[in-house]
């Protein structure tokens, strides 16, 4: 009968001593911070890339190893994309609101230039402008 958790020994060994060096953050022939693969594991371990494969059953438990390694790796990475795609819905929900009000300052200001024609149209006056000549809102 297997042992579940059997002492890997040869190039099972290897492949797992490289895991363990890229989990520290101290691989020797790989860069620093990739991805947990299949592959870098390989590479670092001195392997080709592929080689590990996930149909050999003397593969399950490095491949068990290595994807458990990877979610750890990335739980970090999620964290940081779920608050940017918060932050950006935030914001976007933020510029939506500020083009709504543009959009009915516009829609009253309309309104109010419409309301003074007619007037002066009624009253036989001329039209006084929104805005005065030197820029204050102040009508004589």
């Amino acid at each position: 009968m297997e042992e579940k958790y059997a002492k890997p020994s040869g190039a099972l060994l290897d492949y797992f001593m490289a895991l363990e060096r890229i989990t520290s953050n101290r691989p020797k022939v790989v860069p620093k911070k990739e991805r947990i693969t299949l592959n870098l594991v390989a590479l670092e371990a001195g392997r080709k890339a592929g080689s590990i494969k996930s149909g050999r059953k003397e593969f399950a438990h490095l491949i068990v190893a290595i994807e458990e390694a990877a979610a750890v790796q990335d739980a970090p990475n999620k964290a940081a994309r779920d608050k940017k795609r918060r932050d950006k819905e935030a914001s976007q929900r933020v510029i939506d609101e500020r083009n709504g009000a543009l959009s009915r300052e516009i829609s009253l200001l309309y309104e109010v230039y419409q309301l003074k024609k007619k007037l002066a149209d009624i009253t036989g006056t001329n039209v006084f402008p929104l805005r005065s000549q030197d820029g204050s809102d102040k009508q004589a």
